[in-house]
């Protein structure tokens, strides 16, 4: 585990993991935290039960550690308008599209982590077609 990360480790926490077995996903238990960092690589070892048949010495696996939630505010993905580099996205106001150009964060499925550029509360075009331009009327239907 990464050195940023361990403040949030506790022994007894709850782990999702995934193993390259078929059927080998589930939630083990963090049981120990070793309390010596590896300088070259910057991390700690943690050691987790894990409630799989069949494992073997070497096999590959991912624990996923849940380091907490954040509010973010997110659009759909098929809501942005690329042009070279640029991102933007259609803003409803006063029944007029108006384009403004986003920062993004994250992917989350199929949705988009937006940074700056959208407030909440304000209603995007989902999918907007290539005609639309900057200023045209529309409708918003839900």
């Amino acid at each position: 585990m990464d050195e940023s990360r361990l403040a949030s480790l506790r022994a007894g926490q709850k782990v999702r993991y995934r193993l390259d077995l078929p059927g080998c996903d589930g939630v083990g238990v963090v049981d120990e935290i070793a309390p010596v960092l590896d300088p070259q690589s910057r991390s700690y070892l943690v050691k987790i039960t894990l409630a799989c048949a069949g494992l073997r010495s070497g096999m590959f696996g991912r624990a996923i550690f849940s380091t907490g939630t954040k509010k973010v505010l997110a659009i759909p993905a098929g809501a942005l308008v690329t042009r070279g580099q640029l991102q933007s996205v259609f803003v409803v106001e006063d029944g007029s599209a108006h384009s403004r150009l986003v920062t993004l964060g994250g992917r989350l499925g199929d949705f988009v982590e937006v940074l700056s550029g959208v407030n909440a509360g304000e209603s995007v075009v989902t999918s907007p077609p290539a005609a639309l331009s900057d200023g045209a009327k529309v409708e918003v239907r839900h």
